[in-house]
């Protein structure tokens, strides 16, 4: 049964959501031709992620003027995504991003709507938003969560049905993570991971990410590792309040020339493989790519137990709900407790030292640093994307098959 399909991305920012949109795109283009045709819609024409494929941009010329932003929000957003669904006459549209998804359900022609939630959303959305976004993702033919402990939300906060949700992990790249992964830094760079007591972590500068928490670890770190450092991938997209915290906390703590921040990386492997550890501090997920990514080049990880993600990567024979309440050596990495609800910023706290305490053990025990490399590496496969390519595919064909065809929503984007 070939099928012909799309995916919806908001931008191209560099973020988790667009990156797994593209990588799919690419395998389902380059792989899977005789099942599928596959064309890539992006409503802004912005960001610093690249791509070499042809694509859809609904808005190519993108400002942040608010008022131009309400026209497109409200009207040419829809109008031209409508025009551009019934020119092309899709059997499904999937999209990836809380934008992406109202506008693919509110412009729903005669393809089968698909959303995917790529994040633990009840913590992204106050209880009023998640009521409205309850009621529109209720209307879409399929919604995928990237972990189950999205889907539990999903059904537990936003009232879906169970037969309504599935989970689909995110795919990866190995051989092209690994090939890039192999390739030198940029020159200037190198001296930062000789040593080898490099800690590396990558994501936006941004509250979910909380990079306060492992600054503050590694000046816990530095009195065990007095050479540790710590190079941060990434960038602030609004403001510098999340960058002026972190800059504040390297001079409270005396880290001056041992931490870094080397701004957005079109390829960050080539800097993940030159370092000791990766590590994820965020307050939440919903499947975290840089971390399994680190796993694909063989880096062991330490993780904070976040909702959502981590675990399931990790410890998959563990329970997602079980409360972690100390350090786990999990069958693939490290796991440590989240941090509480009082967590203050700027003031050194147990779970900083509680994670300080992990990252030591795994960066100074030689045979549990290269029992938990051993370890990555074989869990990544788990996650290839010929084997997510193919439950993305099984999940689309029976989506158009079972479920009726839906009429075109009058007056929708006319």
């Amino acid at each position: 049964m070939m099928i012909k399909i799309a995916i919806m991305i908001s931008s191209l920012t560099g973020g988790g959501a667009e990156r797994v949109a593209v990588n799919l795109h690419r395998y389902f283009l380059y792989h899977m031709q005789g099942e599928l045709t596959c064309d890539l819609i992006i409503l802004n024409h912005t960001g610093d992620y690249h791509i070499d494929e042809e694509a859809y941009f609904i808005n190519e010329n993108y400002s942040a003027n608010p008022v131009k932003k309400a026209l497109y929000h409200f009207w040419l957003y829809r109008y031209k995504l409508n025009r551009l669904k019934k020119k092309r006459q899709y059997d499904a549209v999937v999209s990836f991003s809380t934008l992406s998804n109202r506008l693919n359900i509110s412009t729903r022609t005669y393809e089968k709507v698909i959303v995917s939630v790529r994040n633990y959303a009840s913590l992204m959305h106050d209880t009023e938003t998640q009521k409205k976004l309850g009621k529109v993702y209720a209307t879409a033919d399929k919604v995928i969560a990237v972990s189950e402990q999205c889907r539990n939300d999903l059904l537990n906060v936003f009232g879906l049905s169970p037969h309504q949700v599935a989970t689909i992990y995110n795919p990866y790249r190995i051989d092209h993570i690994m090939e890039e992964g192999s390739r030198p830094v940029d020159p200037e760079e190198n001296s930062l991971f000789e040593g080898g007591n490099t800690v590396i972590s990558v994501g936006r500068f941004s509250d979910q990410k909380a990079f306060w928490r492992l600054i503050k670890a590694i000046a816990e770190v530095k009195k065990t590792i007095p050479q540790v450092k710590l190079v941060l991938l990434g960038k602030e997209e609004r403001g510098s309040k999340q960058t002026e915290l972190l800059q504040w906390l390297i001079n409270a703590f005396e880290l001056e020339g041992q931490v870094f921040f080397l701004g957005f990386k079109e390829n960050p492997y080539a800097y993940i493989k030159k370092s000791r550890l990766f590590v994820l501090c965020s307050k939440y997920e919903g499947f975290p790519n840089a971390l399994t990514e680190a796993m694909c080049l063989g880096i062991p990880v330490v993780s904070i137990d976040c909702l959502s993600g981590p675990r399931e990567i990790l410890a998959p024979e563990m329970d997602v709900d079980t409360p972690l309440t100390e350090p786990l050596q999990a069958s693939y990495g490290v796991l440590v407790p989240q941090y509480p609800a009082t967590e203050l910023e700027k003031d050194m706290m147990a779970h900083d030292r509680l994670l300080a305490s992990a990252m030591c053990e795994v960066m100074e025990n030689e045979a549990l640093h290269r029992h938990y490399s051993e370890a990555a590496t074989e869990r990544a496969q788990h996650f290839d994307a010929g084997i997510i390519a193919r439950q993305w595919v099984d999940q689309l064909k029976k989506v158009i098959s079972e479920h009726p065809q839906k009429t075109i929503r009058q007056g929708a984007g006319e």
